[in-house]
């Protein structure tokens, strides 16, 4: 796990973890099993496929799990809005910036 900061004003210290993340949009329960890239306690940005990206500003629930270094793996859920979805190399998927609707005590600073 690295602590970062990026360059422009964030509430909350980002931290690059890969971790398995299940996004659930909208009413018909789709749900997506994607990695995360990155995490804070205000929200996260992960990699989904184009045909599964949820629309900007559409809210979602989230779960993840954090795996911790003493062998505990600690698990949360928070419903998020998507904020922004941008394009990666790899073109089958989309960037996904959620914003946890309340922020979510992490720890991991």
């Amino acid at each position: 796990m690295t602590r970062y900061q990026s360059h422009n004003n964030r509430r909350h210290t980002r931290c690059k973890l890969a971790c398995p993340v299940t996004i659930h949009s909208g009413d018909d329960g789709d749900a997506s099993t994607v990695a995360a890239g990155d995490l804070s306690d205000g929200g996260m940005f992960a990699a989904v496929p184009v045909s599964q990206a949820p629309a900007v500003d559409s809210k979602v629930d989230v779960t993840f799990c954090i795996p911790r270094e003493s062998d505990r793996i600690d698990c949360f859920s928070s419903v998020a809005t998507v904020v922004r979805l941008g394009a990666m190399r790899n073109k089958a998927l989309a960037g996904v910036a959620l914003q946890f609707k309340k922020p979510v005590p992490l720890l991991l600073g």
